[in-house]
């Protein structure tokens, strides 16, 4: 390893163009499971209403939490992703426009991620087990708190269904 030369630029493109697709797949892949799962709520939804069942609506009011799982595991598999494109712009001085460092910037759990995320891959100690991303800083920003809200309404919405307008539980 003393041969080792610092990487060309044109490697640091490819490998910034690399995260960049990653993200963007990974993007995609939460939107289209979000769509997926909002789908299915409707679905759900709409057929307990017809059917006047409060088993299926309460089947339904699971859907936010699922939509919650998705979104803290697309986000915390987005962090490594957005640490890497981050370093590589900065590396190639891209300080006008950095693609990744704006969408990062733009959101308020992603930097508070990143920092932890950099200070725990920055410790000699620590371990690959160690380098999990938690998923704390995106517990508590606006979309958890309104996929949240979406379940508790979803609740009340069986709740009143059985009592108000006594719909059968099977």
């Amino acid at each position: 390893m003393a041969d080792a030369q610092a990487p060309s630029p044109e490697s640091l493109r490819l490998e910034l163009q690399e995260a960049i697709t990653t993200f963007r797949h990974q993007w995609a892949q939460f939107i289209q499971a979000l769509g997926v799962i909002v789908t299915a709520n409707s679905i759900l939804l709409s057929y307990g209403f017809a059917q006047k069942l409060s088993s299926v609506l309460l089947v339904a009011s699971l859907m936010p939490l699922a939509a919650l799982a998705v979104y803290i595991t697309i986000m915390t598999g987005l962090v490594p992703i957005c640490y890497v494109a981050t370093k590589l712009e900065q590396k190639l001085s891209l300080h006008d426009v950095p693609f990744i460092g704006i969408w990062a910037r733009s959101r308020a759990d992603i930097p508070v991620a990143l920092s932890r995320f950099a200070h725990l891959e920055e410790d000699p100690e620590a371990q690959i087990s160690k380098l999990k991303v938690p998923p704390w800083p995106f517990l508590g920003n606006l979309m958890s708190r309104s996929i949240l809200a979406a379940f508790v309404l979803e609740v009340g919405l069986v709740v009143i269904s059985i009592f108000r307008y006594h719909f059968r539980f099977m």
